[in-house]
């Protein structure tokens, strides 16, 4: 199996709130907003959302940090390691 790592997620210093981006839209009014908050250390399994969902096969997802919080969150590293060996292979030169 891969393996996985940001270097930072949502809710991982306590609990966030996060809001869909498509709910954002400049000049138009919020009708139904999609914010939850996420919380790593939670007891609710729905408001965690760790790396590891990004490939679990499941509807569950990776949320990053929101914008909000600091220039910092503005470029997250995602690092994907799909555990493929490469082997070379020498050309004979005549």
């Amino acid at each position: 199996m891969a393996d996985i790592t940001a270097n930072a997620t949502c809710g991982s210093l306590g609990p966030e709130m996060f809001c869909k981006l498509v709910e954002h839209v400049p000049g138009q009014p919020v009708r139904n907003p999609q914010c939850r908050i996420c919380n790593q250390r939670s007891t609710k399994p729905f408001e965690h959302h760790p790396i590891e969902y990004a490939i679990d096969g499941t509807n569950r997802w990776w949320q990053s940090p929101s914008i909000k919080n600091g220039m910092e969150y503005h470029y997250v590293t995602i690092t994907l390691d799909l555990k493929q060996l490469s082997s070379q292979c020498a050309a004979e030169i005549p």
